[in-house]
């Protein structure tokens, strides 16, 4: 795939989850006992609406109002894939967008991000497993 197609993956991911949405809704009209299935049908069809924003940014480009647009909804609903960034001199480094925050407090060091991240402390527990504390800012 090349590097430009992958950019269009969120417009594919879009159009598909309108379709299973619709077709899952259509499954919970018919049987309105299988509750479920009304769940599933929103949560694919939030999904939809995260990754139409971040298509959104494929097709328009990058612009004050996508970029809030995208913030709202793409990055909350679709899920930014920070955790698959790179540490960058004591930064970790979106791979999307290249919005870097500092490891150790989670604060914003370089845009286009607007806000902090939280960041959290851990721990090995004395009775075994781990301990999350989220960092304060």
């Amino acid at each position: 795939m090349s590097p430009l197609a992958v950019h269009y993956v969120p417009v594919v991911t879009t159009v598909l989850a309108a379709i299973f949405s619709a077709e899952i809704f259509r499954r919970y009209r018919e049987h309105p006992e299988r509750l479920h299935l009304l769940w599933w049908a929103l949560g694919v069809a939030v999904y939809g609406v995260g990754t139409f924003t971040e298509a959104a940014t494929s097709i328009v480009g990058w612009n004050e109002p996508t970029f809030r647009a995208w913030y709202i909804s793409g990055a909350l609903l679709g899920g930014a894939p920070l955790a698959q960034g790179t540490v960058v001199e004591g930064c970790l480094e979106c791979p999307w967008h290249g919005s870097r925050f500092w490891i150790d407090t989670g604060r914003l060091a370089r845009g286009p991000a607007l806000y902090d991240q939280p960041a959290y402390e851990l721990r090995e527990a004395e009775a075994g497993g781990y301990e999350v504390r989220r960092i304060p800012t």
